[in-house]
């Protein structure tokens, strides 16, 4: 890679969970406990990978301050206790410099949103860059005038998946920053909804919707100062920056949250950028849809562990 350019994931979820339940989710599920010793694990991931700058994302509908859910408060606190050759600076609620034998890595706040119970999207999300814990059960139209009014990119997610999330997509394709063209999830071959059994779970998984939003873009992106971007979309560490975008170092101040936030805007509407277009392993996909399967959806899962969603 060239060392003028860095690289930067845009939505990475860093492990499927923060959270150190008795029972093993997440982090005894995948391996990654200690719970103190994480935020040195996404560093060494992050520079394993030359990722310069990752997106932590969150997405819950219960996120309360410093706590698992809240993934960018829970792992800046994590710095007051970092050793050397670790070190860290959260610089503000936007962003944090991390450091190892010289080597940096910046975290931006980030929180992927989906609609409220009863509303309907057609299957879309947003990755909102720049903040988490964004008031919950706004409609998607009120959403996006919210990110914009604060200048914070959004990319919208999913846009590929089908029939509606495409209509979906263009009727709001011009109030984002940039459309999700490679997510690195997206592995399956078309067809694969037909499987039995399985089926059904793995569609959102299919090459056929990168392929979708690329035809939007394609379309439309010509039209507007939008970018097609590619993520990683990672719940695995070794996943972070599988793909990505590479910038040039100069085009980005790292001054503040703001700085960076109000740089890579002008990065994403000028479109000066290239994508990593990666793959995650089919393993680790499977492995990751039958975690959540299994466990995502019991209202007990975090018992006896720190988590906003015990009362």
């Amino acid at each position: 890679m060239n060392q003028n350019k860095t690289l930067i994931d845009l939505r990475s979820f860093g492990a499927i969970g923060f959270q150190d339940a008795p029972n093993g989710l997440w982090l005894g599920k995948q391996n990654y406990r200690p719970q103190n010793l994480l935020l040195e694990k996404i560093i060494d991931s992050c520079i394993e990978n030359e990722v310069n700058i990752m997106a932590i994302t969150t997405e819950d509908d219960s996120i309360r301050a410093n706590f698992p859910e809240d993934r960018f408060g829970f792992l800046a606190e994590q710095i007051k206790t970092l050793n050397s050759p670790y070190r860290g600076e959260k610089i503000d609620n936007i962003l944090m410099l991390l450091e190892k034998d010289q080597k940096k890595v910046y975290l931006i706040n980030a929180e992927t949103i989906h609609p409220a119970i009863g509303d309907n999207w057609g299957g879309l999300k947003v990755q909102v860059i720049g903040r988490s814990m964004i008031p919950k059960n706004q409609s998607l139209p009120k959403l996006l005038e919210y990110c914009q009014k604060e200048s914070l990119p959004t990319l919208l997610c999913n846009s590929g998946q089908s029939q509606i999330s495409l209509a979906f997509a263009e009727t709001y394709f011009d109030k984002t920053a940039a459309i999700i063209t490679h997510d690195a999830n997206n592995i399956f071959p078309k067809g694969v909804e037909h499987l039995p059994i399985i089926g059904k779970n793995l569609r959102k998984f299919s090459r056929s919707s990168n392929r979708g939003a690329k035809k939007l873009f394609n379309r439309l992106g010509s039209k507007n100062y939008i970018s097609e971007v590619a993520v990683s979309s990672s719940h695995y560490l070794h996943q972070i920056g599988k793909a990505g975008i590479y910038v040039d170092t100069k085009l980005l101040d790292f001054t503040s949250g703001k700085t960076i936030l109000y740089s890579l805007n002008a990065v994403l509407a000028s479109q000066i950028f290239q994508n990593k277009r990666g793959y995650n392993s089919t393993f680790d996909v499977l492995k990751f849809g039958f975690l959540l399967s299994k466990y995502g959806s019991d209202p007990d899962r975090f018992k006896g562990a720190q988590s906003s969603y015990n009362k």
